[in-house]
């Protein structure tokens, strides 16, 4: 079963090819005039990844299923031309959605109460004709928002890949539709790139994690320059610590790179852990963390994924396919946290457990406290293990690194009122 999911990982998820055009059986998409600019599809075929762009527009190769007719194109007025871009931008705000529309009204909201204004947005509906999203772009008169629909669904990490494409910015920020934004996210994590003397920085922050009971800043602790990312994301230094996040919502990421290491869109789990490993391998690329909350992830507590119980046998495919992006300490970790855990939660018996425990000593470097953790997922029944971590989250105290210069109430509630300057 691992190698099975191993191939597909590595047979549906390699990189961008560098052209798909011209090749037998790929059918090229005729232009369509849209005023100053003419832009080819951005929507992908099925299995492929958006090839190189040429003559500075963005084009893809195009399956029959996924096009959009002129006409809806027209009406919703969702690709713009370059010149209707504001001249200053210089981050695009890329925010993929699926038939959400309050919800991507509140983030639209938050982006356009940035302090930061030169920016463009890019909402990419997928899955359907834009319709809705392009409603709640249109209660916003700004030109600086524009959709992009796409026929098929084709998934969050697609649709952020095809943003990127469509961005004529040197900078990225991603943002989900069900997430939002502090006022100064963006003007701290471009003063951030100005103190960073590398070809690629990745900026990210702290996020403000809500649910429906409770909020909590995480990560706890901000990431350090002289830690491996693999370290930072998944070495953890008590039982009742969950994974470390540099969440999707909280990047700011220059174009050139996400053009070269865009996401894999066929990875149903740990597609940002996949993104930050593998750009961390490139050249050039060093991550900085604004030890702020500067977004708002929105969770619900209790719910449970689609196939959750077979969850841990793709997260070993994948963690086996990436080895080369962990430490060993942090490989062994991850086998503990993410393999041993879930296969616990699915009573995948001592057949599933005896190869994952194998790995993590052969393959990992095991330590006291991944060793303790991974004694506690395996003898710790789930129930009590829920217990326990709630119990001590309850009695601790947020550390020091958790609350300098957290936001206030005031400042949370500041991105609900009526504060936005449109452009139009």
């Amino acid at each position: 079963m691992q190698q099975e999911i191993a191939g597909r990982i590595s047979a549906k998820a390699t990189g961008f090819p560098t052209s798909t055009t011209g090749k037998k059986g790929t059918g090229r998409h005729p232009r369509f005039n849209f005023g100053t600019a003419h832009y080819e599809s951005l929507v992908a075929v099925p299995n492929a990844s958006l090839p190189e762009c040429r003559h500075g527009y963005a084009e893809a190769a195009l399956h029959k299923d996924e096009v959009m007719p002129e006409s809806l194109f027209s009406r919703a007025g969702s690709m713009h031309g370059h010149a209707d871009r504001p001249r200053e931008a210089d981050i695009t705000v890329v925010i993929p959605t699926h038939q959400r529309p309050e919800l991507l009204r509140r983030a639209l909201m938050s982006v356009l109460r940035q302090s930061y204004s030169a920016l463009e947005v890019i909402v990419v509906s997928d899955g359907d004709d834009g319709s809705d999203a392009q409603a709640i772009v249109d209660e916003f008169r700004d030109r600086r928002l524009r959709v992009v629909p796409l026929w098929l669904r084709r998934g969050g990490a697609q649709a952020r890949n095809i943003g990127v494409r469509m961005a004529r910015t040197p900078w990225i920020a991603f943002l989900d539709d069900d997430d939002e934004w502090h006022p100064e996210k963006l003007a701290r994590q471009m003063q951030a790139t100005r103190t960073m003397q590398v070809e690629f920085p990745v900026i990210s922050s702290q996020s403000l994690v809500q649910s429906n009971t409770r909020a909590w800043i995480s990560p706890e602790r901000a990431f350090q320059a002289d830690e491996a990312i693999s370290d930072f994301l998944f070495c953890r230094s008590r039982f009742i610590d969950g994974a470390q996040y540099m969440q999707t919502s909280s990047l700011l990421v220059p174009q050139e790179l996400l053009l070269k290491i865009p996401f894999r869109p066929h990875l149903r789990r740990h597609q940002d852990w996949d993104w930050l490993l593998r750009a961390a391998k490139q050249p050039g690329v060093a991550f900085h963390m604004v030890a702020q909350p500067l977004s708002i992830f929105h969770v619900e507590e209790g719910r449970n994924s689609v196939g959750r119980g077979q969850d841990w046998e793709f997260s070993h495919a994948w963690a086996t396919e990436m080895r080369h992006g962990f430490t060993p300490r942090a490989y062994s970790f991850f086998l503990a946290t993410e393999c041993v855990s879930r296969a616990v939660k699915s009573r995948a018996g001592w057949k599933a457990y005896a190869p994952l425990i194998r790995d993590y000593f052969l393959s990992g470097r095991p330590t006291v406290r991944s060793l303790l953790t991974l004694a506690g997922f395996l003898f710790v029944p789930p129930p009590v293990q829920t217990r326990i971590r709630r119990a001590a989250r309850t009695r601790l105290q947020p550390s020091e690194s958790s609350t300098e210069n957290a936001m206030t109430p005031q400042e949370i509630g500041s991105l609900g009122s009526p504060a936005i300057t449109t452009h139009s």
